[in-house]
């Protein structure tokens, strides 16, 4: 699977392409313009969405590496640190 910037890119593209066509077709314009202007729009959504979804990729990627440092797994080898740190603190009692 491509990186999530280009999945995002993709539907704002298309999303641009629609909107663009059914408002060209809804204000009676000829097909010509309608295209030029839809092919037009598709392109620059395109480079917003690559330029959105490059930042939700990052944004993504910090809470994954947020979460997981805070949510050690089983096989993970700090895991073994930070379930160690409760007992210690209350064996001197």
């Amino acid at each position: 699977m491509k990186s999530l910037a280009h999945a995002v890119a993709g539907a704002f593209g298309l999303t641009g392409f629609a909107v663009a066509g059914v408002a060209g077709v809804a204000a009676g314009n000829s097909a010509e313009r309608v295209l030029i202007f839809a092919v037009g729009a598709m392109v620059g959504c395109n480079l917003l969405g690559n330029a959105m979804g490059g930042i939700l990729e990052k944004l993504v990627e910090q809470h994954l590496e947020t979460y997981k440092r805070e949510r050690p797994t089983e096989d993970d080898p700090q895991r073994a640190e930070v379930m160690a740190a409760p007992e210690t603190a209350t064996a001197g009692r």
